[in-house]
C-alpha cells in the first residue's frame, strides 16, 4: 500500500518512512536504507527517527562508519548504538 501511495504522491516523506519501517522489520535492509534517506531529502519532520532507523539498516549492511554517522545525527536517543557499535 505504501508503494501504491508513493506512485500516487511521490513526495510524502512519512510515505517513505513508513515503507522503510517495514522494510526494515522484514530485515530487507537495503530497500530501508533507500527510503530511509528518500524520506529524509523530503524533510521528514521527525528526521532524528529516520536517522536513527538509516543507521539500523546502514548497520545490518555492513556500513558501519555510515551507520555512526547517522546515529551522531539522530541525538541522544542513539547513545545506546553508538557506545556499542561505534567505539
Amino acid at each position: 500500500d505504501y508503494t501504491k501511495a508513493i506512485n500516487l504522491k511521490g513526495n510524502v516523506p512519512i510515505y517513505y518512512f513508513d515503507r522503510g519501517f517495514f522494510y526494515l522489520q522484514r530485515s530487507e535492509y537495503d530497500l530501508a536504507e533507500a527510503d530511509f534517506k528518500a524520506a529524509l531529502s523530503l524533510d521528514f519532520e521527525d528526521a532524528k527517527l529516520a536517522l536513527f532507523n538509516l543507521g539500523i539498516a546502514q548497520y545490518q549492511l555492513g556500513k558501519k562508519t555510515e551507520a555512526c554517522e547517522s546515529w551522531k545525527r539522530s541525538g541522544e536517543d542513539a547513545l545506546e548504538y553508538l557506545n556499542k557499535y561505534c567505539n
